[in-house]
């Protein structure tokens, strides 16, 4: 049989993921990141071909945030409210495969320039405002 490797994130770590800018996890083993998660400093998201099942919960501050690569996350069912992201120009959700659920914020930015959704078979509809 084959061992996944577990993760232990000290309880002191969540002030340095409150401070971060940039977030590229290459082999990040958890199904959402770590709880309770402030994004407000961070200007990009970067973890494709991982098993994250939903970014967080709840709201989030997200007004430096210009980039969310989540492509190929397969098991990805549900982006979070992503309305408070104002500086929004890149989403790429390719190969989502299980994404049933984005809300129209995400699509309805001026700033969006590149949207990335092949793949995405299960999304039912998409209305943008």
């Amino acid at each position: 049989k084959k061992k996944l490797g577990t993760v232990h994130l000290p309880e002191n770590i969540m002030p340095f993921f409150d401070k971060l800018t940039y977030l590229e996890w290459n082999g990040y083993p958890l199904k959402t990141l770590p709880q309770p998660f402030r994004a407000e400093q961070l200007i990009q998201i970067c973890l494709p071909h991982r098993n994250i099942e939903h970014l967080w919960y709840g709201m989030q501050e997200l007004v430096n945030l210009e980039a969310i690569d989540l492509s190929e996350c397969k098991q990805l069912t549900i982006l979070p409210d992503l309305s408070g992201a104002l500086k929004l120009k890149e989403l790429r959700l390719s190969g989502c495969l299980k994404l049933c659920e984005v809300q129209a914020s995400a699509f309805s930015k001026d700033t969006l320039d590149t949207l990335l959704l092949d793949g995405c078979t299960q999304l039912p509809s998409l209305m943008v405002l």
